[in-house]
């Protein structure tokens, strides 16, 4: 049960990953455009949520393929308790990575949401959901993503609840 909840992270945390750096990528390819006369962007965009879901993404593949390695490794001696050790303290980072993450990039958001001269990737992007073909281009594209990365990371919390719930069982 541990390898699959550890690989069921894994494959969730690279999602978060990909949905964050498309978005980025797709920001910092769109940023300066000085032939424009309107840019895209306000010049203060906030990237901390966004570098929050890279940072958080990174740590829990790091932490997934650690546990699994070291579950999947053949050992001399096969001890559980060792096993059990490293479940258990994985289990709590990756709560904790993922509460923090939840709680920092929404608060941002929602903070610089109603805004109109700064926000966030997600809430400057996603200003323009009514908007249709006069919406700025692939804005859909990182508001879908960005949101896209932020119900991952809440999904996430259930996924490393249970998790910290298995390793408290043994």
């Amino acid at each position: 049960m541990r390898i699959a909840i550890a690989s069921i992270t894994l494959l969730v945390s690279i999602v978060i990953l990909a949905c964050s750096a498309s978005a980025l990528r797709t920001y910092t390819s769109t940023r300066y455009h000085a032939e424009w006369i309107l840019p895209l962007w306000p010049s203060t965009v906030d990237l901390r949520p966004t570098h929050a879901l890279l940072a958080s993404g990174v740590i829990l593949v790091i932490a997934s393929i650690f546990y699994l390695v070291a579950a999947l490794a053949p050992t001399p001696l096969r001890s559980t308790r060792p096993l059990n050790l490293i479940f258990t303290i994985l289990a709590f980072l990756s709560l904790f990575i993922t509460i923090f993450t939840t709680v920092f990039a929404n608060t941002i958001n929602d903070r610089l949401s109603n805004t109109t001269q700064a926000g966030t990737l997600a809430s400057w992007t996603c200003k323009w959901q009514g908007f249709g073909s006069a919406a700025p281009g692939r804005f859909a594209e990182i508001c879908t993503t960005s949101t896209a990365a932020l119900d991952l990371v809440i999904l996430m919390i259930v996924i490393e609840s249970f998790s910290v719930l298995l390793a408290g069982w043994g």
